[in-house]
């Protein structure tokens, strides 16, 4: 028996590679490690059933599968390694509105409530976790708006799209062997091409057998077959075929018919017709576009780049979806952002794949991917241009060149496949493509410098993009290292926090002496509001200058700023406030006329607004008028002369 101390490690190690638990201190993570049961259950055990009472416990699946259905018995999610379930009745301490049920053998981690919820108390990014949707089948809880009566809500569920067409062109190709491969060579065949199962196929291509995940498991593992046996004393036959172009329910009532997971494509629907595909009950959830964590899975087990545009198609569907039903623009920021980062990590990915093909040689320096401006502050809702760069270390002698070239070329295939997914080239050429924008972090740091150092328009225009990179791929330390260089040369200058603060405070309330919205007055715009300029960018400009000063490095989300500045300045905490609630009103106005206007957003037909939303808007911008007081006061702006 291994001792309890080791058990409780490994339970840590494994829930630490999965959210929330990764947002979980150490030390806290092991006590509540030391606090969670260990279920083995078998398979068609049920864990918990609609309108059963909450229990004590949530779920978290470490091995084995477990099946989500709602009342209608339709299927809502298939939980694999590190998911979550039953956290709803733990959060709402109502019954279960959906039935748990293990459909292979399945470990279970049963996490205590009464040992959870402090930590969701103590540490806030837990309970976002939650409040955003991200895990499978949970609530979200609502953060009120302004004058908003506390309440909780859940998304609107849909049901999966019935009569949406399964097809064989739409999914990976088909990885198919011959009965007389030993179970070492298909198992190894199934794990390099990242596929649940393998159709065996005769020598004219017509399926006879498939072997899948849990056939493995429950034959193999267990000692039942050697792996050196061919893979016909282990395939289950016959197989259950479909013609390609089947609608959604014609599948799930054949898979509910034979009880099975997986059915093999044929060209005619026969077994006696060449074998085309797979589809499983995992491609059946995939389909259900409402649930985020559904869709992040889908695009990052993406292996052709050319499916992520409608992909991300989905995630704009998503967003209207959330602000019709009045999620808090802060969720659905970390939503789509955490959708939009996977986006890009993906076709990282993909580029490193096809550089490889072309020969081109992985440099010996590692490297790191950065976001810009709105979506290094996780706040581009709406896609927008792109703006991003890449970091990487010093290179060794003799290998500058061919290391500029290689994450040149790496940058240039990933901003294009962005392009493709709807986010246009950045105006002004600020993406990781531009050899200005891709550089050692040596050089980095010179740009800081000389922006630090000669604040001028453009180094204060430039700060205000590349002050907010945030990483999402690659070398995480690379950030950390910049973080720390430039922190000090803003403690030695701290002269340049005053040219930021001044330019903080150029575009005043934007309102007139007769409390009219100011507008374009000429060309494309006239006569329309710049939301961005004149009422968002304050509030971000600010937001930064602020944090800088108390060097909170690890925070670019404007309304998150905020929010950690009512901690380190308690006097003015109430402006704080009141900043991070007028940012998300503005935000959910620019994204709504984006979605109704198809375009960024940015200019808002002041007529086409209620008075109502008009009031709305005026009370944003009171934050904005004390923020920039502060600022004056704060730097003595009116002494500076900058």
């Amino acid at each position: 028996m291994q001792p309890a101390n080791t058990i409780v490690a490994r339970v840590a190690e494994f829930l630490k590679r999965y959210p929330p638990f990764d947002l979980i201190p150490e030390r806290e993570l092991k006590t509540l490690a030391g606090a969670i049961t260990i279920a083995f259950m078998e398979d068609g055990e049920q864990i918990f059933n609609i309108g059963d009472p909450p229990g004590a416990h949530f779920y978290v699946l470490k091995e084995g599968c477990v099946m989500l259905h709602d009342a209608e018995q339709r299927l809502v999610d298939q939980c694999d390694e590190g998911d979550i379930f039953g956290v709803r009745a733990m959060l709402s301490g109502r019954p279960y509105v959906m039935r748990a049920q293990v459909s292979q053998e399945a470990l279970v981690y049963q996490v205590p409530n009464q040992v959870f919820k402090p930590l969701m108390d103590q540490y806030p990014s837990v309970a976002l976790y939650f409040a955003s949707g991200l895990a499978s089948g949970q609530m979200v809880l609502r953060k009120q708006e302004p004058g908003e009566q506390p309440r909780q809500a859940d998304l609107p569920e849909e049901p999966l799209q019935l009569n949406e067409r399964i097809t064989a062109e739409g999914k990976k190709p088909l990885v198919s062997c011959g009965p007389s491969h030993t179970v070492k060579a298909v198992a190894e065949a199934m794990s390099e091409h990242g596929v649940g199962s393998m159709i065996i196929v005769d020598a004219s291509g017509l399926p006879i057998g498939i072997l899948t995940d849990t056939d493995l498991r429950k034959k193999v593992a267990t000692g039942q077959v050697p792996i050196s046996a061919p893979v016909s004393q282990v395939m289950n036959s016959p197989v259950i075929t479909i013609p390609n172009g089947w609608p959604v329910y014609e599948v799930i009532l054949k898979m509910i018919a034979h009880g099975v997971h997986h059915l093999c494509i044929t060209t005619d629907g026969t077994a006696q017709a060449k074998a085309i595909g797979v589809v499983s009950e995992r491609d059946l959830l995939l389909i259900h576009s409402n649930d985020p964590a559904v869709l992040l899975k889908e695009i990052r087990q993406v292996k052709d780049a050319g499916r992520l545009p409608a992909l991300r198609d989905k995630a704009e569907k998503l967003v209207k979806l959330y602000l019709d039903n009045e999620v808090s623009v802060k969720y659905v920021s970390q939503i789509i952002s955490a959708i939009n980062d996977a986006l890009i990590i993906t076709a990282i990915a993909q580029a490193r794949v096809k550089l490889e093909v072309d020969g081109m040689t992985v440099p010996t320096a590692a490297f790191c991917w950065v976001s810009l401006g709105s979506e290094g502050r996780e706040e581009q809702l709406l896609r927008t241009d792109q703006d991003n760069a890449i970091i990487y270390p010093r290179p060794a002698a003799g290998q500058e060149e061919s290391t500029k070239a290689y994450y040149l070329a790496l940058a240039r295939q990933v901003t294009a496949t962005l392009v493709d997914c709807g986010f246009e080239k950045c105006p002004a050429d600020m993406m990781a493509s531009n050899p200005k924008w891709c550089v050692s972090i040596d050089e980095w740091e010179a740009y800081f410098r000389h922006w630090v150092m000669t604040p001028d328009s453009e180094a204060l225009m430039l700060s205000t993009i590349f002050f907010d990179y945030r990483f999402i791929a690659g070398d995480a330390s690379l950030v950390s290292e910049l973080d720390s260089r430039l922190l000090k040369m803003m403690d030695k200058e701290r002269i340049f926090l005053n040219y930021l603060a001044k330019n903080a405070t150029l575009n005043p309330p934007p309102l007139s002496f007769f409390k009219g919205f100011v507008v374009e007055r000429s060309g494309e715009h006239a006569d329309e509001f710049d939301i961005k300029l004149r009422a968002m960018m304050p509030l971000v400009d600010a937001a930064r200058v602020l944090s800088l000063d108390y060097g909170m490095m690890d925070e670019k989300n404007t309304i998150r700023r905020f929010e950690k500045l009512k901690e380190k300045d308690k006097k003015n905490a109430r402006l704080y406030e009141e900043a991070a609630q007028a940012y998300g009103i503005l935000m959910r106005f620019r994204v709504r006329s984006g979605l109704e206007h198809q375009d960024s957003g940015r200019y808002v037909p002041i007529e086409e607004l209620s008075k109502f939303d008009k009031q709305r808007l005026r009370n944003a911008f009171e934050p904005v008028h004390d923020l920039q007081k502060l600022l004056e006061v704060k730097y003595q702006l009116s002494y500076f002369q900058g």
